[in-house]
């Protein structure tokens, strides 16, 4: 890792959906260009104000020729909703790049044949990167059509792409395993095998229930008030958990469980 702090200018910032933000600047150290897998502090506030960290943020795309860095995250809290208000011209402190990246042009001339299981953002994004450098492509998604959650203008764009480099598609398909060198999917008809040189598991994270219903009857008997947060109700970050835990506890002083000795007790589960 290489990395240097400077004020890089905006060059545009897009809304590509609901909360996901794709922010554009100047990059201008040639010599610390970014790879994949590397990532940049950024802050569009003082060094003074409030959030007190810089934003981590991965490099979504670069381009050698212009010096073009992009980012692309999602609208949070206090921090990342500073980073969406900036605008063409505005400034912004960025420090990187950051983590230890890999050489994708050696990666996509090595590896012809790649498979992507999931067709959202991300995933449609390695297979952009991948098939304009020569790969064949495999897409895996569970649901019935690639890119459903993205703006109207990015999806069309990224159909538009799959068509153009002949990408084979595979919609209404599960993932059953990973092994070196395919996937085992299930489709309504079948359980077969995509081979190839470089596979990519793009999914989002998933809520956690399992045991979940047993847990409300069980509750729901024994006159147990239940509140369900965490992983259970939505995959998410550490600092959400948290604040979920404190909500906790205004519901637990809310109810006087949390009062002196003398307070009623009353029976509260969390799962």
């Amino acid at each position: 890792m290489n990395a240097t702090s400077c004020n890089l200018t905006v060059l545009r910032q897009e809304t590509v959906a609901e909360d996901i933000m794709r922010l554009t600047v100047q990059w201008q150290d040639r010599s610390r260009e970014p790879h994949a897998g590397q990532f940049y502090m950024l802050r569009a506030w003082a060094a003074d104000a409030t959030p007190i960290l810089s934003r981590p943020i991965s490099v979504d795309d670069f381009d050698n020729q212009t010096g073009a860095l992009t980012f692309l995250y999602q609208v949070k809290g206090e921090g990342t909703r500073k980073l969406a208000a900036l605008a063409a011209g505005d400034t912004l402190t960025v420090t990187g790049p950051c983590g230890n990246g890999f050489d994708t042009a050696a990666l996509a001339s090595a590896h012809k044949r790649i498979a992507v299981v999931g067709a959202g953002a991300v995933g449609l994004d390695v297979i952009e990167y991948f098939t304009a450098r020569g790969a064949q492509a495999v897409l895996i998604e569970m649901q019935d059509a690639a890119g459903r959650d993205l703006d109207i203008i990015t999806k069309n764009a990224m159909l538009t792409m799959l068509d153009e480099h002949q990408v084979e598609q595979h919609m209404n398909t599960q993932l059953m395993a990973v092994a070196a060198d395919h996937f085992q999917v299930k489709n309504t008809q079948q359980t077969f095998d995509i081979p190839f040189d470089y596979g990519f598991v793009c999914l989002g994270m998933r809520a956690n229930r399992t045991g979940l219903d047993e847990i409300e009857r069980w509750a729901n008997a024994n006159n147990v008030k239940i509140m369900n947060i965490g992983d259970s109700v939505m995959a998410r970050r550490i600092i959400d958990g948290v604040r979920e835990g404190r909500n906790v506890l205004d519901a637990l002083e809310d109810m006087g469980a949390l009062g002196s000795r003398e307070a009623q007790r009353i029976p509260f589960l969390t799962y």
